[in-house]
């Protein structure tokens, strides 16, 4: 969850600008339902580029693949949303990020 997603974002500008982060990660993310709209929000280490997300419910090898995601990192944050998806009841990812513009 988000806890404080200005937080993080300040540390991903400050890591970035000393030349720290060497490949771009989800720092952390949150995720909602609306009807069958899925959408996961988050932050990254990276201040720009792509990413691919895989969305499961639950975790772990008994984990039920919903759906894939995608969407542009742009300062730092994306919002990807996942169309014709049940609200599940509890959601984990797996991604992919492409840095860069």
């Amino acid at each position: 969850m988000i806890t404080n997603l200005s937080r993080v974002v300040a540390a991903a500008v400050l890591a970035g600008s000393a030349g720290i982060v060497t490949a771009c990660e989800v720092e952390d993310w949150r995720w909602y339902s609306v009807a069958d709209y899925l959408t996961v929000e988050g932050a990254t280490t990276c201040n720009s580029g792509k990413i691919i997300l895989r969305l499961y419910e639950g975790e772990g090898e008994g984990a039920q693949f919903l759906g894939v995601a995608n969407a542009h990192i742009e300062g730092f944050t994306f919002e990807a949303i996942a169309q014709g998806v049940a609200p599940p009841q509890s959601v984990s990812i797996k991604y992919n990020i492409e840095p860069g513009g």
